[in-house]
């Protein structure tokens, strides 16, 4: 490697790097005669100040900076202190990145935690959604400038804004808000928000170190939250369409106009598939031979495939007869290709039957139909595709469609005598 006195004119002097023909070589260092370690590299399109120096057994290299906007001889004295801290046994590098990690923001946190983790698209949709509005004015805050204080009051904020969002909401739809609602809604969507920023700082304790090597996040501020028990209470949604008003919410769903809507919110009660998992269910899914349809994308990331029952499978067929060449079940003339909303449908079967529901009241009451009927709680979780971590037995379980297919015939035929009142025969399997 080339030796020379660096000085100012002298560096200017030097041409850029020219690779060899097979880039097997693409800089070239130049050392400073009158101090070891300190360097000039140059590249096809820079120069930058170096220093290196081994410490600890192994050589370090740290760049101090480009010649176009340190002096060279500025460039020396940074370096006689960094060789010094080298001598000294410091390792810069690892100091310098610690200085970076130090000087994290919220944002920049953010980004790592989401290129990193294998996230589904809504999750980082809503995560988006809890930066850009509940920690927008919080994006260029150091992590280490997060308080716990901060917390407590940005909770509240949290709370207050959502609660001025539905009144907003209501006024401008001409409604009467609800007081319990409106703190409801404020409640979640604080929970919602804290939940985010709680994981984000975890994965930023694990992510970056200080300059002592230590978690840069050392305790996670919103874990006042828990230590001081305030977080909200929001009672879990246990809205359900009860047996008998089901022959009512029926009868409304069939007498919606078209068979889009309609088939999609049978199919959902008959199956209990998830809104997201029926609305993206496509044919190639579907075998009308073995009567079995498989969800891919599912909550939980593990596939899922349920038998069905003979309405279900002549629903399934008729839409399959009049089909176009959409590759969904449900199609929709959106960018999406598939049916993506139902609020205006479900209003017509609110407001025909008196029956007020959510799309996942259907799944529930799949879910508590088959506890009606006794059905094992394994066969119940599997039909559901709940979670088993933690179940020792589970885990020796090995989910097979046919084992489900009577259970979910009971289902369906429990279902269809409720909803027509008696007409339909029932078939007792055990």
């Amino acid at each position: 490697m080339p030796k020379l006195k660096l000085t100012k004119s002298g560096v200017e002097k030097l041409p850029y790097f020219q690779p060899s023909p097979d880039h097997s070589k693409n800089q070239e260092l130049y050392w400073d005669t009158e101090l070891a370690g300190f360097g000039l590299r140059i590249t096809g399109s820079s120069k930058s100040y170096i220093v290196e120096k081994r410490v600890n057994g192994r050589t370090v290299r740290s760049r101090i900076g480009p010649h176009n906007q340190i002096p060279t001889e500025k460039a020396r004295k940074m370096a006689q202190v960094l060789i010094l801290d080298m001598s000294n046994g410091k390792d810069i590098n690892a100091i310098k990145r610690a200085s970076d990690g130090e000087s994290i923001t919220l944002d920049d946190a953010f980004k790592d935690f989401v290129e990193s983790r294998d996230l589904k698209d809504k999750t980082i949709h809503d995560y988006g959604l809890s930066m850009n509005n509940a920690f927008k004015g919080w994006k260029r805050k150091r992590l280490l400038d997060i308080t716990r204080d901060m917390i407590k009051k940005k909770y509240s904020q949290i709370k207050k804004d959502a609660e001025s969002r539905y009144l907003s909401r209501s006024k401008d739809g001409s409604l009467s808000p609800d007081k319990e609602v409106m703190g409801k809604r404020g409640n979640a969507q604080a929970n919602l928000d804290m939940r985010f920023l709680r994981s984000l700082m975890n994965f930023a304790s694990g992510q970056y170190e200080d300059r002592n090597g230590q978690p840069l996040v050392k305790d996670n501020p919103v874990t006042v939250l828990t230590k001081t028990k305030s977080w909200y209470r929001v009672e879990r949604r246990q809205t359900i369409i009860k047996p008998h008003e089901l022959s009512a919410w029926f009868a409304a769903v069939n007498n919606l106009n078209g068979r889009q809507v309609k088939d999609y919110l049978i199919l959902l009660l008959f199956t209990g598939l998830r809104r997201q998992e029926a609305m993206k269910l496509q044919w190639d899914q579907v075998n009308l031979k073995a009567k079995t349809l498989t969800v891919i994308d599912t909550k939980n990331r593990n596939p899922l495939t349920l038998p069905f029952g003979t309405f279900i499978l002549k629903l399934l067929k008729d839409r399959k007869s009049k089909a176009t060449d959409s590759p969904f079940v449900f199609p929709g003339s959106g960018k999406t290709g598939h049916l993506v909303e139902s609020k205006y449908q479900t209003a017509q079967v609110t407001k025909e039957s008196g029956i007020k529901f959510c799309l996942h009241d259907l799944r529930r009451v799949f879910i508590n139909t088959a506890e009606s009927l006794d059905i094992s709680s394994y066969a119940v979780k599997q039909l559901v595709n709940h979670s088993t971590n933690g179940d020792v037995t589970a885990g020796y379980m090995v989910s097979d469609p046919e084992r489900l297919r009577k259970p979910m015939e009971r289902i369906e035929t429990h279902l269809l005598r409720l909803c027509r009142k008696d007409k339909a025969k029932v078939v007792n399997i055990k």
